[in-house]
């Protein structure tokens, strides 16, 4: 299965290089017919609290949503600010 990963904010810069700017995004194949939002942000070594949310194929989801073959995420980082 293949999954279109983006990323935003922060943790496009913290990919900013390996190709995940939220323009380009990244591509993961995983041996299974779907995976768990929790084992996406394992495979980018992302820390579950960091997420602010997230948006498959364009419709903001659960973080405990299930993804499947060639769906889109968007991750997007908690936002803080004064």
């Amino acid at each position: 299965m293949v999954v279109q990963i983006r990323m935003h904010g922060a943790l496009a810069r913290h990919f900013a290089g390996k190709g995940a700017d939220s323009g380009n995004g990244i591509t993961i194949t995983f041996p299974q017919k779907k995976v768990s939002m929790a084992q996406i942000f394992d495979r980018l070594h992302i820390p579950e609290e960091v997420v602010g949310f997230v948006a498959i194929n364009g419709a903001r989801a659960a973080k405990d949503t299930w993804v499947t073959d060639e769906d889109e995420v968007a991750i997007f980082p908690l936002v803080t600010g004064g």
